[in-house]
């Protein structure tokens, strides 16, 4: 069924282009999450072995490949890089102390949510059940429904043919 709430936005190419882009990137994310220890260790050893190959081919330059002015340049920025990252975990550790110091302690209101919402469960499975279970009855008088109808038309049909042939006379 399609959805309801897209937009009838045209979008242009480039649009289109950044948005597959975007979801190529969403799927092999998703994807490596997936992977065990295995496949995960069987990737990794094949990123190494693309690495090397790229890198013996001259597309990768590495730190030693460069004048000492630009390795002097690249490792500041490396430096502010890994200042910065720094300064947001330790933003994201303090929100986090902050927002459990602050929160107030759990009342009786969450175990009756937990309740309604186990309440809400059954029924919604006791529903389901029940949807099922007429789904499948309307089946079956659907197909006695026919079985009937085709019987009415063959009787009506036979009872047609009978009046149309004409009786020998005795």
């Amino acid at each position: 069924m399609p959805r309801a709430s897209r937009s009838k936005i045209q979008l242009s190419e480039e649009e289109k282009k950044r948005r597959r882009r975007e979801q190529k990137k969403l799927s092999i994310r998703r994807a490596r999450a997936k992977m065990n220890e295995a496949e995960l260790e069987e990737r990794r050893s094949q990123d190494r072995e693309r690495y090397r190959r790229k890198k013996e081919q001259g597309k990768i330059k590495t730190i030693k490949d460069y004048t000492p002015r630009e390795q002097r340049q690249i490792r500041k920025i490396w430096r502010e890089r890994a200042k910065l990252r720094r300064h947001k975990e330790k933003n994201s550790k303090n929100a986090l102390r902050f927002v459990e110091q602050n929160t107030p302690p759990s009342s009786p209101s969450f175990s009756r949510i937990k309740v309604g919402n186990a309440i809400v469960k059954r029924n919604a499975r006791i529903l389901r059940i029940e949807n099922n279970y007429l789904k499948k009855r309307i089946l079956e008088l659907e197909s006695k429904m026919a079985k009937y109808r085709m019987r009415a038309i063959r009787s009506s049909n036979r009872e047609n043919k009978e009046k149309t042939v004409p009786q020998k006379k005795a």
